[in-house]
């Protein structure tokens, strides 16, 4: 008789094993659809795609409100990058409008 600690862990591994294929399934797909050419029915709906989903060769100028955007060093540990939610770290530079406490970090960017 199989000892019931190595048939859970025997289930643990092969659910562990799923979970990855299921995981490289999943980004295979997101790198499909990342290179996909979405059909754009108006220049709006283009602009506004752009801004939400700005390419990684196309960089963020202005904030949502049409600042420009500057160099700003980050000096306190409770700011986050506004694209992809991050903590900024402390003494990193982020791009940052500082009248509307919009700020970009160098990944994102």
């Amino acid at each position: 008789m199989s000892d019931p600690i190595n048939i859970r862990l025997t289930q643990v591994e092969n659910e562990v094993h799923s979970l990855r294929q299921r995981v490289r399934e999943l980004g295979q797909r997101v790198r499909e659809l990342e290179s996909e050419q979405l059909p754009v029915q108006s220049q709006q709906h283009r602009q506004s795609f752009t801004i939400l989903y700005p390419s990684k060769k196309q960089r963020i100028q202005h904030c949502p409100n049409g600042h420009n955007l500057t160099p700003y060093d980050i000096f306190k540990s409770n700011m986050y990058c506004d694209m992809c939610n991050k903590p900024l770290l402390i003494n990193s530079v982020a791009t940052s409008c500082r009248l509307c406490d919009y700020d970009i970090c160098q990944t994102c960017m």
